[in-house]
């Protein structure tokens, strides 16, 4: 997306009013270009000033019920576009985004809250990677699952040269079919994803260096996703974060975690 792109839908982007896809992808621009990050803090700053300090007029009582009424209409014609739109599906991702349920197995008051915002970042990203994910059962896997596809370590681990600050960890457990990885933004952090398969289940693994190092093994955290995905979170002992999400049962997604940090060790 370019800056010209960006600038002319900046503003539906502050006001939350983008559909997943472009919203991430504007997201994704924003990790990499200073200048119009620059611009979204300027807009920010105005929409806070114009909150704060101009005056605040109520409606009058025969003016609001025009109004009302116009919206009603909208809505209804506008839940026929979109059940007829190419957009449908965007608008289903962000409603399951937007109802997120977390279930954080150890708890953690301040950092919960960041914890919940990450939760929803990479739901988000899964599900846009599922958009136009052929029969997986026939071994297709194109559509925005994955950059390069291969399930050969030592093709996908150099793929990953020169497009990040950090080498991200590139292996396949036993049990489970690497399909291939892709750059994705999390939080306006440019993240890799490493995509596995087992059993008609895709699982994107996403990672990037964690603030502090963990403890690896043992310092693993399931979390419970609305619409039946499920997420792991863990820090290994280098210092890198990760996050497996799934449509998988919470236990499997369990399990490959354990198994993909175990591989490295």
């Amino acid at each position: 997306m370019t800056c010209e792109r960006v600038l002319e839908i900046l503003d539906a982007y502050v006001d939350g009013e983008l559909d997943v896809v472009n919203g991430r992808e504007v997201e994704w621009h924003l990790s990499e270009c200073a200048g119009c990050r620059e611009r979204l803090e300027a807009r920010r700053a105005l929409a806070a000033a114009i909150q704060k300090k101009v005056p605040y007029y109520r409606v009058p009582a025969g003016l609001r019920g025009k109004l009302e009424a116009i919206g009603t209409e909208s809505k209804e014609a506008g839940a026929v576009f979109w059940r007829r739109s190419a957009y449908a599906l965007a608008a289903c991702l962000a409603l399951v985004v937007g109802t997120l349920t977390l279930v954080v197995a150890n708890g953690g008051g301040g950092a919960e809250t960041h914890t919940r915002q990450v939760a929803a970042a990479v739901l988000t990203d899964h599900l846009r990677s599922l958009q136009g994910v052929g029969d997986l059962s026939q071994g297709t896997a194109p559509g925005h699952l994955v950059d390069v596809a291969s399930p050969d370590e030592r093709a996908v681990r150099p793929w990953f040269s020169g497009k990040l600050a950090f080498a991200p960890s590139v292996r396949a457990p036993a049990g489970y079919e690497m399909l291939g990885a892709r750059l994705d933004v999390v939080l306006q952090r440019q993240v890799a994803a490493v995509v596995y398969k087992r059993a008609n289940h895709v699982i994107n693994l996403f990672t990037w260096p964690a603030q502090e190092k963990g403890e690896g093994a043992g310092g693993f955290a399931a979390m419970s996703l609305s619409g039946g995905y499920n997420a792991v979170k863990w820090t290994d002992a280098n210092g890198m974060e990760y996050w497996a999400v799934s449509d998988a049962a919470g236990k499997e997604v369990m399990d490959f975690a354990k198994a993909f940090d175990a591989a490295g060790t």
